[in-house]
């Protein structure tokens, strides 16, 4: 099994690039709002305090794909020093399955991406849609990155969606 995680901030492209990917690859989708929603529909008004149901939700997940060899996609949005320790547990998870996980970095101008989280495709999945608070989030520096060895990365300001998915594809080898 492989597990292309792609994360960056809200609105740099993740979910559209994952569609292409799915296209491209055959490989399952599991975005980050599937997850967060369900949690979200238990408990409304305290998602951040069970936020660790959300967790073991992904994890379980992981751990079934790759015991049945069902390579995905994900995507996600790290912007808690607890996510650290969840991407921790998602590499453990796959690697102790004989699974591999392929991280790819996306990324884009702090300008393209508040030109695009209004967008109303965000709104189907309950993803943050408000400038204000994506250019607070920005200024705050909350979005963290990893330092994990052989990062693709790459930046979406100027590359088209379904060409973002052939470089990883490519530079993957898919």
């Amino acid at each position: 099994m492989k597990c292309l995680f792609i994360y960056g901030p809200p609105a740099s492209g993740k979910l559209t690039i994952a569609r292409e990917l799915v296209s491209l690859t055959g490989y399952s989708l599991m975005h980050n709002h599937q997850t967060r929603n369900i949690v979200h529909e238990m408990y409304p008004d305290a998602l951040k305090e069970n936020y660790e149901l959300v967790h073991t939700l992904r994890l379980d997940i992981f751990t079934y794909a790759a015991q049945h060899d069902t390579n995905i996609v994900f995507t996600f949005v790290a912007d808690s020093p607890t996510d650290i320790v969840f991407v921790n547990n998602v590499i453990e998870t796959i690697r102790n399955n004989d699974s591999e996980v392929l991280f790819v970095e996306i990324t884009a101008t702090d300008e393209t991406l508040l030109a695009r989280v209004g967008n109303e495709s965000r709104k189907a999945h309950h993803k943050l849609t408000d400038q204000k608070l994506l250019k607070d989030d920005l200024e705050a520096g909350l979005f963290l990155t990893f330092e994990f060895e052989n990062i693709f990365k790459i930046d979406t300001t100027d590359i088209k969606p379904a060409d973002a998915a052939q470089m990883i594809v490519n530079h993957y080898d898919l």
